[in-house]
């Protein structure tokens, strides 16, 4: 009995490493093969390792070409290895962000013993609520469509071979149809044992658990202990950047356990916000979310994200213009020395040479400027920060190529001004638009505030992303 695994990736970084070495120690008398997305992988073969490497343009030769996503259809890869190595008698396809803890040997003689052909844990949510329903109907009786969860497959060579056959009378269905669609692989893999009268069985039937083991609502590597680790199949284990997005889809709206935990792990203080955030959250998970910040924050990291900048007396904002999207004419005083809260709350018209300022009725020292542009849309300009003391404007800052400005999740652009003012204006040279979500100024001399549960602190230091 051989069995091979495939663990696919696009990436190679710490994380990616230590789940292959993860993996390695659970198949023990299985054959490894790395399978690289040729498509967009840019680094060389890992030093001993056994690399395949498939790409969009591998469907070609096995008749699936134009038949939709390579990488979002699990089981291309599958079927292309399975064409040039059909000598094993199973197959295990892992994804990059997979932390396997079960034996996989174990696994593999229980398919064996029993006869088994596949192994999946079917998607939660309600078929008729599944995304992808769309591309399926054309291709499948409704009650027979079983999409699964496969970010670890497990395949005899019969399941292989039947999935590879079915694939190619759907190519023929898609010609006969001239559609655009083709049917998801997680529909196709969850549904051709049944219909191919192959025996299949539950994932969670040969692990402990799988209460870490879903589409999204990644985890750090931080989180994967032995104990949550052991006899169990986790996903996805991801980098702090993909974690973070993953745990913040429209779907969450409030605070649970494991975001909790997550928050804990990371220590990171835009998405400790975003967390404070989420619109059903109820006083007491606000509270508990404001707790755990201040506990696992700097003070300073607190301050920015969550009090804003030490409040400034004698102070007018202005903007440019206003555009259909404005809160109204008073929005340009909204953003400046409070905290971000992910979106835009000023916004000018598309207009040459737009900017937004903030004067002050003495002059005042600025030591630096902390800008968070809107989180949801990317635009790159030429910016260009002046001051304004003694009736002398100086340029401070201006882009050396055009740029996107920080957010809250990746932090703020900083900007050092060391210069007393009386207006810090901040435009944009050339055709564009402004929408900030805030601004903050670090300034001098501090004021002293009352240290309450909101103190307004106006020291400031750049480390503002992650505290380790």
């Amino acid at each position: 009995m051989a069995y091979a695994v495939l663990f696919k990736t696009h990436i190679w970084d710490q994380t990616v490493i230590k789940l292959y070495d993860l993996l390695c120690s659970k198949a023990k008398h299985g054959q490894i093969f790395v399978i690289i997305d040729d498509d967009t992988a840019q680094f060389d073969d890992p030093p001993g390792t056994s690399v395949i490497r498939y790409g969009h343009g591998h469907l070609q030769r096995c008749g699936l070409e134009n038949t939709g996503s390579f990488w979002a259809n699990g089981d291309y890869q599958t079927i292309l290895f399975w064409l040039d190595h059909s000598h094993f008698d199973y197959y295990v396809s892992v994804e990059y962000d997979v932390a396997v803890g079960v034996d996989l040997d174990a696994i593999i003689a229980s398919m064996e013993a029993n006869r088994i052909d596949s192994l999946s844990e079917p998607v939660s949510e309600d078929i008729a609520h599944w995304p992808h329903l769309g591309s399926c109907v054309d291709f499948y009786n409704f009650r027979d469509i079983k999409p699964g969860l496969f970010c670890i497959s497990f395949f005899s060579r019969a399941m292989v071979a039947a999935i590879y056959a079915r694939r190619l009378l759907q190519v023929q269905q898609k010609r006969k149809l001239a559609t655009n669609l083709f049917p998801l692989g997680e529909a196709v893999l969850g549904s051709e044992p049944g219909i191919m009268g192959l025996n299949e069985d539950r994932l969670l039937n040969h692990c402990a658990n799988l209460n870490t083991y879903r589409w999204n609502r990644a985890i750090p590597l931080e989180m994967v202990t032995d104990d949550l680790l052991q006899d169990s199949i986790l996903h996805p284990v991801s980098s702090l950047s993909k974690v973070i997005r993953s745990n913040l889809f429209p779907n969450v709206r409030s605070l649970d356990q494991n975001l909790l935990e997550v928050a804990e792990t990371i220590r990171h203080a835009g998405f400790y916000k975003k967390v404070y955030d989420l619109p059903d959250n109820l006083e007491d998970q606000r509270k508990t979310i404001d707790a755990s910040a201040k506990q696992h924050l700097s003070p300073e990291q607190y301050a920015v994200f969550f009090t804003g900048m030490a409040e400034v007396t004698g102070i007018s904002c202005f903007q440019s213009s206003t555009s259909e999207y404005s809160t109204g004419d008073y929005e340009s005083q909204l953003i400046f020395q409070t905290p971000p809260v992910g979106n835009y709350r000023i916004h000018t018209s598309l207009e040459d040479n737009p900017f937004w300022c903030v004067t002050f009725s003495q002059p005042t020292h600025i030591k630096s400027l902390y800008v968070f542009d809107r989180e949801d849309i990317h635009r790159y300009y030429i910016y260009e920060v002046t001051v304004t003391s003694h009736g002398e404007k100086e340029i401070v800052y201006a882009s050396e190529h055009p740029e996107y400005l920080g957010n809250i999740i990746d932090g703020p652009k900083t900007i050092s001004i060391n210069r007393d003012a009386t207006e810090l204006r901040i435009s944009i040279r050339g055709r564009g638009m402004i929408h900030f979500d805030a601004v903050q100024c670090d300034l001098s001399p501090i004021v002293a505030m009352p240290m309450d549960d909101h103190t307004r602190i106006s020291k400031f230091v750049p480390e503002l992303v992650r505290n380790e």
